[in-house]
């Protein structure tokens, strides 16, 4: 992959790295993890033993990670996953509309915690792929927010939350954290997903709430006490961190200098009113407005307003036929197309040409060095 950085890449091919890296990054960690566990003695594995709130197993190599970005990583590698396993394997003709997920995430100005990143991995990956795979259309959150304690520490809260099949009450009460169990037995898996979230859940010193209704949908939320970061200097931050940092620091900017830029400017939306999954769309609609207007100090108007600083269009207007905008209006650098993957932008790149800037950002908090 070093190689590779040192060569011109296009913004499509740019993703593309980012994702093998962030995928190369989850599945270190996570066989990291697994070694660690398996070195630990049989009565020391046994979930039965639970551990005070924010005290990780000492067997666990913890370490300072920051987890809106590591959420954020983790979910776009499953749903890259998802995404090409789905296109393999669906029918051109289906017009059955595909789940939306979206990562709605807390302002926060440090994310930064105390953990082992192994099991927080694995946690977010079987939480969010059992919502993909019980979740044929409509919604899947993923909402990261913390909570400070008296204490000192913060009070780490996951959620996944859908709106697929839901779980049926017996199966909830007596068997959702029983290895080798599955609702229904002829499901592709081995029914350990489950345990093994309630396990490292145990592990680090947290809780887990399940909250599901058949035909409605399901919530797991996962609380876990964790000890943030301390302000450090620039020569103190762990090597793999500021590897990470170092490799997109060319084209990125601090939030704090971005936020400052974008201060009094404006932002609308574009095609964020699909009827045929109106409301997965709105719950999109307001995590993105939250995220605009908290993060970034945007002023979010209530309905689309072409003379906007910034009009956040969704990827089905395609392609992006001018007549949708009204004639006063001309596709500029101030469109920002949102889209779901590298795919799907250097595609719009290509029908649009050299008329628009399509940016697909899927590092956190990078972004463009010359934003208008």
């Amino acid at each position: 992959m070093e190689f590779i950085h040192e060569t011109d890449l296009d913004e499509y091919q740019e993703s593309l790295t980012q994702t093998i890296e962030g995928c190369g990054r989850t599945l270190l960690d996570c066989i990291n993890h697994v070694l660690d566990f398996s070195r630990q003695p049989s009565s020391k594995r046994d979930p039965a033993i639970t551990r005070k709130p924010g005290n990780v197993d000492s067997e666990y190599s913890s370490i300072f990670i920051d987890l809106a970005s590591t959420l954020e990583e983790v979910v776009n590698g499953i749903y890259t996953g998802f995404d090409y396993k789905k296109a393999k394997s669906s029918n051109p003709s289906t017009t059955q509309v595909e789940p939306i997920l979206y990562v709605d995430i807390d302002q926060r100005t440090n994310w930064v915690f105390d953990t082992e990143p192994g099991a927080w991995k694995r946690i977010i990956m079987n939480l969010v792929s059992n919502a993909l795979k019980y979740t044929q259309t409509g919604w899947i959150r993923v909402h990261l927010s913390a909570l400070d304690t008296e204490d000192g520490k913060v009070k780490i809260s996951l959620s996944v939350s859908d709106s697929g099949k839901g779980i049926d009450a017996e199966f909830l009460k007596n068997k959702l954290f029983s290895p080798f169990e599955q609702e229904n037995s002829i499901s592709p898996g081995s029914g350990l997903g489950m345990s093994l979230v309630w396990t490292m859940v145990q592990k680090l010193g947290g809780q887990i709430t399940v909250k599901s209704e058949v035909g409605v949908g399901s919530q797991f939320l996962v609380t876990i006490e964790m000890s943030s970061a301390p302000i450090v200097e620039e020569d103190t931050i762990p090597s793999e961190t500021q590897e990470v940092a170092n490799q997109y620091a060319k084209h990125a900017i601090s939030l704090p200098e971005l936020k400052a830029r974008l201060e009094g400017k404006s932002v609308s939306f574009l095609g964020f009113d699909d009827q045929r999954c109106a409301q997965s769309v709105k719950g999109w609609r307001e995590s993105l407005s939250n995220t605009l207007s908290k993060w970034f100090g945007l002023i979010v108007l209530p309905s689309f307003d072409p003379s906007a600083n910034f009009i956040m269009v969704e990827e089905l207007v395609e392609p992006l036929d001018m007549s949708q905008f009204g004639h006063e209006v001309s596709l500029s650098s101030n469109y920002i197309v949102l889209c779901c993957n590298g795919t799907k932008s250097d595609h719009l790149r290509n029908v649009l040409g050299h008329t628009a800037k399509i940016h697909h950002v899927t590092v956190p908090y990078v972004f463009p060095d010359n934003p208008h």
